[in-house]
């Protein structure tokens, strides 16, 4: 019972401007959930979901006198797991408070303080997921399913009757994160490598960080595209009084893991508010805790090192030449083969199930420096 991802439809982004009146907006929301029992509570409480009376924020859109006046729900015709959620944007009504007592960017500081320097608002931090796909190339053998006379048989046993590898296991073990921990190289019964592979649907959690500077937060954008070389857990306390005028303390904790998170961009909206000129910035962090952000990629492949030739490449050096895997047939293989990690075929018969070649396609940096494990001090002046 959850929400796997909310997105925003473009169709149904629609505003109205006129001379006299100040904008209202309606946008619309696709959330999905895992549980077809699950309903409009829980979706119009979705991460990522505005709330009734904040600002109109929207994307790189922002207006802080139009709030939000009403959400519906509709569950998508056709459909059992998908909702569209319709936010009403528009004046907020004579009387009616400007600010949110439930948010903790609008008018209050860390402490849980009143406030009219919009710089020195607690930052707000959110999650949610987003679902994405990538090739299968790594499971846990299971067994092997044998369709004789229309009726499915499953057998626990190896690819040629236990006489080779891969021992079968009895069921997926994962670590803290969630990844597969007995899992092997995904191939067909002569250990090749299916071309090209199966795919597979997972989530990653979307973290935002929203926060308000002084000046244009020029430190943060080379961290941009980069992936943390540190494992950091974003933390941030919330304090508010509750209806008994009783202090309550919440705090948040996002612990991202060494090379699982990537800041995929940063949105800055010169403000005003309050006589006070700031930048009201937006921070988009993906993790992947599953996989991560570097690459682990099976060696396979077509050719193998013919370690007997070697050629003088344009500065003299020897460089190495390539043979084409033969299948039995004398023909060049159509299959792709695993290899060992040196350029020549795995022996199956070994107790290694493949190798993986571990490639860094992104900037590795210390989040740390810039705060962003915590949030609150990336207010105000960050570049000073």
């Amino acid at each position: 019972m959850a929400v796997v991802s909310t997105k925003i439809l473009h169709d149904g982004w629609t505003g109205s401007f006129s001379i006299k009146e100040i904008p209202t907006f309606k946008v619309v929301y696709l959330v999905e959930v895992d549980d077809p029992q699950d309903g409009n509570i829980l979706v119009v409480d979705a991460a990522g979901i505005p709330k009734l009376g904040t600002a109109y924020q929207v994307g790189n859109d922002f207006h802080g006198g139009v709030r939000c006046k009403s959400l519906s729900t509709t569950p998508v015709a056709g459909t059992r797991n998908l909702w569209q959620v319709t936010a009403s944007y528009g004046k907020p009504e004579k009387g009616e408070k400007e600010e949110d007592p439930t948010d903790p960017t609008d008018g209050v500081d860390e402490e849980g303080e009143p406030t009219d320097d919009p710089t020195k608002f607690a930052a707000n931090v959110s999650m949610s997921t987003t679902r994405v796909s990538r090739d299968a190339i790594k499971g846990a053998y299971i067994g092997k399913l044998i369709e004789q006379g229309g009726q499915s048989n499953f057998l626990q046993g190896g690819f040629n009757e236990g006489n080779a590898p891969p021992d079968f296991v009895d069921n997926v073990v994962t670590d803290k994160n969630g990844k597969i921990t007995n899992g092997r190289p995904i191939t067909n019964s002569v250990f090749k490598p299916f071309d090209p592979p199966v795919t597979m649907d997972y989530n990653r959690q979307n973290i935002r960080i929203t926060f308000n500077t002084t000046d244009s937060p020029n430190i943060v954008f080379p961290y941009v595209n980069s992936v943390n070389k540190k494992a950091i857990t974003i933390k941030i306390k919330y304090k508010w009084q509750d209806e008994d005028d009783l202090e309550q303390v919440a705090v948040a904790k996002f612990p991202i893991p060494a090379y699982s998170g990537r800041i995929m961009g940063l949105s800055v909206t010169p403000s005003e508010r309050n006589g006070i000129s700031y930048h009201q910035n937006s921070l988009e962090i993906e993790v992947d805790t599953l996989y991560g952000w570097r690459l682990d990629i099976l060696d396979r492949g077509y050719a193998t090192l013919d370690n007997e030739k070697t050629f003088g490449d344009s500065e003299g050096k020897s460089a190495p030449v390539t043979k084409a895997v033969v299948s039995d047939d004398g023909f060049a293989d159509r299959e792709p083969v695993l290899l060992d990690g040196n350029g020549q075929a795995l022996k199956v018969q070994d107790d290694t199930d493949g190798v993986f070649l571990r490639y860094g396609v992104y900037p590795e940096m210390d989040w740390s420096i810039i705060n962003i494990d915590r949030p609150n001090k990336m207010q105000g002046d960050i570049n000073g």
